[in-house]
C-alpha cells in the first residue's frame, strides 16, 4: 500500500491548498514581508518552502519559514488528535474497520508486507490499534509500537522528536538487526517528529525531494527498500491519497509497470475522468496508467462509515487485495 496526503485528508488534514492557507495565515508570513510576498506569488507551499530555504534569504528569514512549516505540522496533529469529535459523523472514517483494511496488507511467516507512505503525519501511529504493530524498520532502538507518542493523546513535545541515525549509525543497526515483525511500515518523506542526522526536521517537502533523501541515510534506505519491493516482481500496489505529483516516486512506479509487471490500484474520490485525464499530466503519468488495473471511485469515509452497516463497495476492494 502506498498513501499520500488524500488519505488523512478523509478524516480533516489538509491538501496543499489548505496548507497553502496555513502558511499564509501564520504570524510569522505577515511579520516577514519576503515569505508573505513568497507566497503570494506561488500558491504551491512546497515551492516557497524550497525558493527561500535554498534562496538567498537571511538566516532569520529561513529559521521563519521552518517554524511555519512545522507549526503546519502542529495544527495537523491536533486534527489528527480530535479527528474522531470534530468531524460531522456521516463523514468520519471508521478507524477500526480500516484498521482491519490495513491489516490485509500485513505479511505471513513466508512474507512482509509493506505499508508506504509520503505523509509525515502521525495518524497511523496514534490510531492504528488493531492488535497487530506495524514496525518502523531498521530502527530497532525505536520503543515499540511503533514510537512511544503511539497510543499517546497528547501533544507533541520536545521529548518526543526522534535524532535519525547517521550512516555509521545506521550500517551499524543494519548488521545487527534481526526483523521480527511480517508488517513494516516506511515513511519515504520522513516523519514531523523525526530529526535528520544534523539535528534538521525530517520533513521532505519542496522541489528538491530526491536530494534530500539522498543526503539522509535512513530515508535512502528506505527508497531503496520501495524500488526493491516495487522491482521484485509482479507486485500489486495499492494506492490511497496519492495524487501522483512527486516525480522520483512516480519514476519508480513507471519502471515497475514498465519492467516489472507491477499492478496498480487505486482509491480516490474523483470521477474516472478526471482522474484519467489529471494522471496522464503527472511525470510518467501515461505509464502509470497502463499499469492501473483497478479504480475505486469513493472516499474512505463511504468505504468505512462510521454508521451501521458496511459499504456495499468494500467487499469487491477486498477481494481483489487477498
Amino acid at each position: 500500500m502506498l498513501t499520500g496526503a488524500g488519505f488523512t485528508h478523509n478524516i480533516g488534514t489538509p491538501l496543499a491548498d489548505g496548507m497553502w492557507v496555513l502558511f499564509f495565515n501564520h504570524p510569522l508570513a505577515s511579520e516577514f514581508r519576503e515569505i508573505r510576498q513568497a507566497l503570494l506569488a506561488d500558491y504551491s507551499y512546497e515551492s516557497v518552502y524550497q525558493g527561500i530555504i535554498g534562496g538567498d534569504y537571511s538566516p532569520r528569514v529561513k529559521e521563519a519559514i521552518n517554524e511555519i512549516t512545522m507549526d503546519a505540522y502542529y495544527k495537523i496533529d491536533d486534527m489528527v488528535i480530535s479527528y474522531t469529535t470534530s468531524i460531522e459523523p456521516s463523514h468520519r472514517v471508521d478507524k477500526y474497520g480500516l484498521n482491519n483494511f490495513i491489516k490485509l496488507f500485513s505479511g505471513d511467516n513466508n512474507s512482509v508486507g509493506y505499508f508506504f507512505t509520503l505523509n509525515q503525519d502521525l495518524f497511523i501511529e496514534r490510531h492504528y490499534c488493531n492488535g497487530q504493530r506495524i514496525e518502523i524498520p531498521h530502527l530497532p532502538i525505536l520503543p515499540a509500537p511503533p514510537h512511544s507518542i503511539s497510543i499517546s493523546a497528547s501533544k507533541i513535545a520536545k521529548e518526543d522528536f526522534f535524532p535519525l541515525p547517521d550512516k555509521t549509525e545506521l550500517d551499524n543497526q543494519l548488521q545487527s538487526y534481526r526483523k521480527q515483525e511480517n508488517f513494516q511500515y516506511i515513511k519515504l518523506h520522513g516523519s514531523c517528529i523525526w530529526k535528520t542526522s544534523q539535528d534538521q526536521n525530517s520533513l521532505v517537502i519542496g522541489t528538491q525531494k530526491s536530494n534530500l533523501i539522498q543526503n539522509e541515510p535512513l530515508l535512502s534506505y528506505y527508497f531503496d527498500v520501495f524500488k526493491k519491493v516495487l522491482f521484485s516482481g509482479n507486485v500489486r500496489l495499492f494506492v490511497i491519497g496519492y495524487g501522483f505529483g512527486d516525480e522520483h516516486i512516480n519514476e519508480v512506479i513507471a519502471e515497475a509497470v514498465r519492467s516489472h509487471g507491477l499492478q496498480v490500484l487505486v482509491i480516490s474520490p474523483q470521477n474516472p475522468r478526471d482522474f484519467f485525464d489529471m494522471i496522464i499530466e503527472k511525470p510518467s503519468g501515461r505509464i502509470i496508467r497502463d499499469g492501473l488495473i483497478k479504480y475505486y471511485p469513493y472516499t474512505l469515509a463511504e468505504l468505512f462509515p462510521c454508521e451501521p452497516g458496511a459499504s456495499p463497495h468494500l467487499g469487491d476492494i477486498k477481494q481483489e487485495i487477498s
